[in-house]
C-alpha cells in the first residue's frame, strides 16, 4: 500500500471520527431540547393569562351577585306595588260599597215619594221637611278644626256659618212650598225645583266638596300641624243627610275620588291652569302627597274640585270642574 493510499485512509478515518463527534453533539442537543424549560417569554404569557382568567372569574362573580341583588330588589318592589294595588282596590271597593249602599237607601226614599199618589200632598211635604230638618241638625255640628293647637278658629267659624246659613235658607224654601190645591206630582215638582236651585249653590255644594276631602287620609291626620283637618263622622253624617234630601228629587252629586281617579275615569270638566286649588289652603304643601299615588299616570290624577256637578235621575246635568 503506497503512501498516497495510507494518507487517504487516515483522512477518511478522521472524517468518520468527526461525524461521530457531531452525532454525539446532535444527540446531546436533542436531549437538551427535550428537557429545556419553558422560555421566560412563554412563562410571562401564561402568568398574564392566568391573572386575566382569575380577574374574569372575580368579575363574573361580582356581576352575578349584582344581578341577584337587583333581581331581589325588583322582586321586593313588585311585591310592594302589588300590596299597594291591593290597598287601592280595597279602598275603591269600600268607597263603591258605601256609595252603593247610599244609592240604595236614596232610591228607596225616592220610590217612596214616587209612590206618593197613595198619600196626601201634606204627607209628601212632611217627608221633605223632615229630611230638611235632619240636614239642619247635622249642619249644627262643626266638621272642621285647626291643626295647630291654639290657632284662632275665626276662619272655621266663618265657613261653618256660611254652610249653616245656606242649609237654613234651603230648609226655609222647602217649608215655604205651598201644597194646597195641587196634585202630588205637582207638589213633588215644586220641591224638586227648590232642590235644583240650591244644589250647586256654594254653601250647599261645599258640603259635598268637604266630604270628598274627608276621603283623603292626610285630611284626617291628627299629627298634621298646618292647615285644617276634617272630622270624618261629622261630615259623613252631614253629607248623607244632604244626599238623602236630594235623592227625594232624584238628584245626586258627581263626586270624583281625589288622588285615586284620573281625568279619564269619569266625565269631568278639566280646569287645570285656569283655577287655583282650594285644597292647598286647607293642607299646605298638599302636592307633596302626590308622591304616594300608586299609578303610573299620576300626572293625570284628579287633585281638587272647583265646582261640584250633579245628576238628575241618572243623567249628568252639570259636570264637576276638577284640577288635575
Amino acid at each position: 500500500m503506497d503512501a498516497t493510499t495510507i494518507s487517504m485512509l487516515d483522512n477518511l478515518m478522521m472524517s468518520v471520527r468527526a461525524l461521530g463527534d457531531d452525532a454525539m453533539r446532535f444527540n446531546d442537543l436533542c436531549q437538551q431540547v427535550v428537557t429545556l424549560p419553558v422560555s421566560t417569554a412563554d412563562s410571562k404569557v401564561n402568568e398574564a393569562l392566568e391573572a386575566e382568567n382569575e380577574r374574569l372569574k372575580k368579575e363574573i362573580g361580582r356581576l352575578t351577585a349584582a344581578v341577584a341583588e337587583k333581581e331581589s330588589t325588583v322582586s321586593a318592589a313588585r311585591n310592594e306595588i302589588a300590596m299597594k294595588q291591593c290597598e287601592i282596590d280595597s279602598l275603591r271597593q269600600s268607597f263603591a260599597e258605601k256609595e252603593a249602599s247610599l244609592a240604595t237607601e236614596n232610591e228607596m226614599l225616592r220610590m217612596s215619594v214616587g209612590n206618593a199618589s197613595a198619600t196626601s200632598c201634606r204627607e209628601l211635604k212632611e217627608i221633605y221637611v223632615a229630611a230638611a230638618r235632619r240636614l239642619a241638625d247635622a249642619a249644627s255640628v262643626q266638621f272642621l278644626e285647626e291643626c295647630r293647637e291654639g290657632e284662632t278658629a275665626d276662619v272655621i267659624d266663618s265657613m261653618h256659618s256660611r254652610i249653616r246659613n245656606g242649609v237654613a235658607a234651603l230648609c226655609d224654601a222647602l217649608s215655604a212650598v205651598d201644597e194646597k190645591n195641587l196634585t202630588v206630582a205637582m207638589v213633588n215638582d215644586r220641591f224638586k225645583s227648590v232642590l235644583s236651585s240650591y244644589i250647586t249653590e256654594k254653601p250647599i255644594a261645599d258640603i259635598a266638596r268637604w266630604y270628598a276631602y274627608s276621603r283623603l287620609p292626610f285630611m284626617l291626620d291628627t299629627d298634621r300641624e298646618e292647615g285644617r283637618r276634617v272630622i270624618a263622622p261629622v261630615i259623613s253624617k252631614l253629607y248623607n243627610a244632604l244626599s238623602t234630601l236630594l235623592a227625594l228629587g232624584g238628584l245626586c252629586y258627581q263626586l270624583p275620588a281625589l288622588f285615586v281617579e284620573n281625568i279619564y275615569d269619569g266625565d269631568y270638566e278639566i280646569v287645570t291652569g285656569s283655577e287655583q286649588m282650594n285644597l292647598d289652603y286647607q293642607c299646605p304643601n298638599v302636592m307633596s302627597h302626590t308622591g304616594s299615588i300608586d299609578r303610573a299616570d299620576r300626572d293625570k290624577m284628579i287633585l281638587d274640585i272647583v265646582e261640584v256637578g250633579y245628576y238628575d235621575n241618572g243623567q249628568l246635568v252639570k259636570k264637576t270642574k276638577v284640577i288635575a
